[in-house]
């Protein structure tokens, strides 16, 4: 190959390049559209976002006891917020339930056997914020449940709950446990079935 025909090629490789990276009006067009759903006003926190269906979430934290939790929501929407250097991925969530192991402890009724407290709570909607492990929430409702075994149950399993209520807001933590925080938090008790 003489030296005319290797920068020849070698042009025509680069005005190939070129070209091919160049966007066609038709693809600017399509990239606006894609991304008029996603980006915010000017003046808002800018964030790009992924709506999902059928969400379900389960947790295990390790410990003494290995404690599990399940949250369940038919839809929401995944968000990456950025707030400056700061970024945060939240789901915010439709209507959902989460059921969470508190204790698993030796059985009181039967030797040998293990029982766990379980705590439902549910919400018309909320957000979950992934690197904080917070799920937060308003119009929370909330029972308690103790429960034989150590497998997390359904909700469908739940029966003869140790409380039942209504709190005007709820923080669910998942570092290090589960802690929660109700805000007006009105409750009714019931008794624990004794042998």
């Amino acid at each position: 190959m003489n030296r005319w025909s290797f920068i020849s090629v070698t042009l025509l490789f680069f005005g190939l390049i070129v070209y091919l990276s160049i966007p066609t009006s038709a693809s600017k067009e399509r990239y606006h559209q894609m991304m008029e759903g996603r980006v915010r006003p000017e003046g808002e926190t800018p964030y790009f976002s992924q709506e999902r269906e059928g969400v379900k979430k389960e947790l295990v934290l390790s410990g003494d006891e290995r404690l599990k939790a399940t949250l369940v929501a038919p839809r929401s929407t995944l968000l990456l917020e950025k707030e400056g250097e700061e970024s945060d991925i939240v789901e915010k969530l439709g209507k959902f339930n989460c059921l969470f192991q508190e204790e698993i402890r030796p059985s009181k009724t039967d030797p040998g056997e293990k029982e766990q407290v379980v705590r439902v709570v549910s919400a018309a909607g909320g957000d979950f914020f992934y690197h904080k492990e917070l799920l937060t929430a308003g119009g929370v409702f909330v029972s308690k449940y103790l429960v034989p075994g150590e497998e997390l149950p359904s909700r469908a399993m739940l029966k003869d709950p140790l409380f039942k209520g209504v709190a005007k807001s709820a923080d669910l933590s998942f570092k290090s446990g589960f802690h929660i925080s109700f805000k007006h938090l009105k409750a009714t008790f019931f008794e624990e079935e004794t042998p």
